[in-house]
């Protein structure tokens, strides 16, 4: 890895590797490991970075069989991560040319957005009416309630759900919500186990403000925060938000600052990979998490 390597950033990285890669190399005189038999492969920080006789060091090794991976690549292959600050402004530029550029995939998404929203919509029709009537019934309450959110492009947007709270939850001001909240109504908790209350955000996949896949919108004073504190946080504003997505069913629900830095790297890997492969992953995974009642933000 080269010397201007970020070794913090590194040491993260490998310990969530899990050993996902037979051996990590970090050594400033390349030669050191020419006979090295061990070793399997070569991270690099960046390779625009390296001397020529280091790049002539490196193509020595890799005609001898070593595999030659600069660290942004190790974490997309590996990790399926792109950690936000091991981007450069002209790596986004690069990338964001193909990003707006359109697309057969972003088309076929479109497209698959619409009919699979309206089927979902169809089929979950009468679970919508149920659960309406019992938030009802509950408390006399509103059934539906909105939040404003930031969406494509950094523009703000109303996502709307079924009410799972009591109607004076955010008299106290907003906060972290978690499965132990004592805002949470009875009913409210079942909803939000398996995902109901999040139903009525189809109408705005259908209208194309959202999408069943991409990075999850959140609340508009959170996403200040963050846009202050982690780098590079606004480039997930550069694919429509979704109702699920990548960081959605890889990590836990975001309660910290921290906790969005680490899914900001799974919504930038999605962003910059993003396929109809890949969305039918996510989308297969998040049918697992409902229907197994497991908890994702």
């Amino acid at each position: 890895i080269s010397s201007k390597a970020n070794k913090k950033v590194f040491l993260n990285l490998l310990k969530e590797s899990n050993g996902n890669i037979n051996h990590l190399i970090s050594n400033k005189d390349i030669k050191q490991i020419r006979n090295h038999k061990r070793f399997s492969g070569l991270i690099i920080e960046d390779l625009n970075n390296c001397k020529k006789t280091e790049i002539k060091k490196i193509s020595f090794l890799k005609s001898k069989g070593l595999k030659i991976f600069e660290l942004i690549e190790w974490c997309q292959i590996y990790l399926e991560i792109l950690p936000p600050e091991l981007i450069d402004n002209k790596y986004l530029i690069r990338k964001e040319f193909r990003i707006i550029r359109p697309s057969l995939h972003s088309r076929i998404k479109r497209v698959c957005d619409v009919i699979v929203g309206l089927i979902i919509l169809f089929l979950s029709s009468p679970i919508i009416l149920i659960a309406s009537l019992v938030i009802y019934l509950e408390d006399r309450g509103p059934i539906l309630f909105y939040q404003k959110r930031v969406g494509f492009n950094g523009k703000e947007i109303r996502i709307w759900k079924l009410r799972s709270m009591r109607v004076d939850a955010e008299k106290i001001g907003l906060k972290w919500t978690n499965n132990n909240d004592t805002r949470i109504t009875k009913f409210g908790k079942l909803i939000r186990k398996f995902k109901i209350d999040e139903l009525p955000q189809i109408c705005s996949v259908i209208s194309g403000e959202m999408s069943l896949i991409g990075p999850r919108p959140r609340e508009i004073n959170s996403e200040k925060e963050y846009e202050n504190s982690i780098i590079n946080y606004s480039f997930r504003y550069k694919m429509k938000p979704g109702i699920s997505g990548w960081a959605q069913v890889n990590y836990p629900q975001v309660i910290s600052v921290n906790d969005a830095k680490k899914t900001l790297a799974y919504d930038i890997y999605y962003i910059l990979n993003f396929s109809i492969f890949l969305d039918l992953l996510i989308f297969f995974k998040t049918m697992q998490i409902v229907f197994t009642a497991k908890q994702k933000n």
